[in-house]
């Protein structure tokens, strides 16, 4: 005998599995794509935990290294130093601030030449000299408060010192990449006029006047031997006017922390430290800031 409901009744059981057979693969297919969104967020934050471990031993290790310039250790002489924190290694650079050229005290010859390395025809100098300067004068290919309200830049010109190298990109003719260019080789930290060509970065003395390439080369071969030597007795001579060149009393530094990133990448941290003299407060952080990678 033939059930008369039979064949609805298979019919409905067929269409039923079918239903739970997409059912399962839509799921299937969701906790698929949940479990890699858990892996990617997971993988975010490890990485994230990574960077943010890196840049704590970035910043512990610029402590370090003002502790290092309180205990009286020479910048020249560390140029660099290694430390380990936790298992990671933080390289440490010093820099003296007065090898490089103050932009508020420097003479305004080597502003030029050094601004002429990383700029065509040099643009950009006579800005930083109208910027520093109290006069309300243009300065040829520079720029004053009218040029400034021209273009937009409501902020006009400071007629006065620079606060911070950061504040090169604001001026008109110079931009972000000079500025970068321009970054290791000024200081507004030093308030000398000439530089300490012992401290100085080969491209603040390509500015020099006077030096040739030739001469230069000689001196930073004999420049190495008298670190190297302990920079005892007198400095190498340098065949420059001597109006360019000022010793360095070491009070002011740039030290610089990387740190590598577990699982790829890196971490930089920068401060400049003032060594004050002062035995209630000995040592001053006039910049603390990330740094370029």
């Amino acid at each position: 005998m033939k059930w008369p409901f039979r064949n609805n009744v298979d019919g409905e059981r067929g269409a039923a599995l079918l239903v739970v057979l997409w059912a399962s693969v839509l799921i299937a297919g969701l906790a698929t794509v949940v479990a890699g969104t858990v892996r990617t967020d997971l993988s975010v934050a490890r990485h994230q935990l990574a960077e943010a471990q890196a840049r704590h031993h970035a910043q512990a290790g610029l402590m370090h290294g003002a502790l290092l310039l309180l205990a009286g250790e020479d910048p020249v002489l560390m140029g660099r130093a290694t430390v380990r924190y936790a298992g990671h290694d933080v390289d440490l650079r010093f820099a003296d601030e007065c090898g490089k050229v103050d932009l508020n005290t420097g003479w305004g010859t080597m502003v030029r030449r050094l601004v002429a390395q990383h700029s065509q025809g040099g643009g950009g100098a006579a800005a930083i000299l109208d910027w520093r300067d109290p006069d309300t004068a243009t300065t040829p290919g520079g720029a004053e408060v009218t040029q400034y309200r021209a273009a937009g830049r409501t902020h006009g010109v400071r007629n006065g010192p620079f606060d911070s190298i950061a504040e090169l990109p604001q001026l008109l003719g110079v931009g972000p990449t000079l500025a970068a260019a321009l970054r290791p080789l000024v200081t507004v930290d030093c308030l000398n006029a000439g530089i300490d060509p012992v401290a100085a970065p080969t491209g603040v003395l390509a500015a020099l006047p006077g030096l040739s390439a030739e001469a230069r080369q000689t001196y930073l071969r004999d420049r190495e031997a008298y670190v190297s030597g302990g920079v005892r007795g007198a400095p190498p001579a340098l065949p420059v006017n001597g109006r360019y060149l000022d010793a360095s009393p070491g009070l002011a530094v740039e030290i610089s922390a990387r740190v590598s990133i577990q699982g790829g990448g890196l971490v930089s941290w920068r401060a400049v430290t003032w060594l004050t003299g002062d035995a209630g407060l000995p040592l001053l952080f006039r910049t603390w800031e990330r740094g370029d990678p």
